[in-house]
């Protein structure tokens, strides 16, 4: 298929090779072993998830790393049944690799690993910035960034996509602090 052909319709929707994304699980996993080995971190097993979300996103393990200071953004990793990683970071921002999963979409591994690592260390690196407005017209902006690379969203949403996530703020999350050496 050329890069100006679009993907048969039957595509879209069909997952022929899942396992090709089991991957993500050791990534993930070896990820956590290295923030929890670098940084000042508290780990919960288990109880990564906010309850809503947990109940969209099927989990085989769960964790959260909660930095020890509080201007750090936390982070939840998520091992999905699909199987795949879920991770909310801070207050409001989650993500899925990979993010559809489809035949259609026919997201790489490798590039999803890499993803992965690369947002999870700008997190750490306090390169991460999020904030939720309300009022009349809620919107919603999201910013991470590192060396020569920038992902950034914003929008409007629905007012009651705005009361599940919580009252409204900004946070210029700060970088996660070391482990004292020894």
């Amino acid at each position: 298929m050329s890069a100006n052909d679009e993907p048969p319709p039957e595509a879209y929707g069909r997952v022929s090779e899942p396992e090709r994304y089991r991957v993500l699980h050791s990534a993930a996993s070896r990820l956590v072993q290295d923030l929890v080995g670098d940084f000042d971190v508290v780990v919960h097993e288990g109880v990564a998830l906010d309850p809503e979300l947990a109940r969209m996103v099927e989990a085989e393990r769960s964790v959260k790393l909660a930095p020890v200071s509080p201007a750090a953004a936390p982070i939840a990793i998520a091992l999905t049944l699909f199987p795949g990683v879920y991770v909310q970071f801070g207050r409001w921002e989650a993500r899925s690799y990979p993010s559809c999963g489809c035949d259609a979409c026919d997201e790489g591994p490798a590039e999803l690993v890499h993803q992965l690592r690369r947002d999870v260390k700008a997190v750490a690196d306090g390169n991460f910035r999020e904030e939720l407005r309300g009022g009349l017209r809620p919107r919603r902006a999201v910013e991470l960034w590192g060396d020569g690379w920038r992902s950034s969203h914003h929008g409007a949403m629905k007012r009651r996509e705005m009361q599940r996530l919580g009252p409204p703020g900004s946070h210029a999350w700060r970088p996660w602090p070391r482990r004292a050496p020894g």
